[in-house]
């Protein structure tokens, strides 16, 4: 989320009621689109917390942007370190 005090981005497992969030700074350092992209990455880092016999999750994002972005392979553009770090901790797990 974007506001005059900053940008932050969030993940929730509701179902193990757990949470991570992070504030990213002030709103001219950071869009909306790289807060996405770190939601998303938190929901890995969630993802990893699971218990090994877990066997489905699902992330919901409704941006198209950062759902683009991390369709394929990091390609020079805005938050492209965000989206080679989604892709390295999504081969981990």
């Amino acid at each position: 989320s974007k506001t005059k005090a900053g940008v932050g981005a969030a993940a929730v497992d509701p179902r193990n009621r757990r949470s991570l969030r992070t504030h990213l700074g002030l709103p001219w350092r950071h869009t909306v689109f790289d807060a996405e992209l770190i939601g998303v990455y938190l929901a890995l880092e969630l993802l990893e917390k699971l218990p090994p016999h877990a066997s489905h999750c699902a992330i919901y994002l409704d941006n198209q942007a950062a759902i683009t972005a991390i369709a394929s392979k990091p390609k020079p553009q805005s938050g492209q370190y965000i989206i080679a770090e989604f892709h390295k901790k999504l081969e981990r797990i």
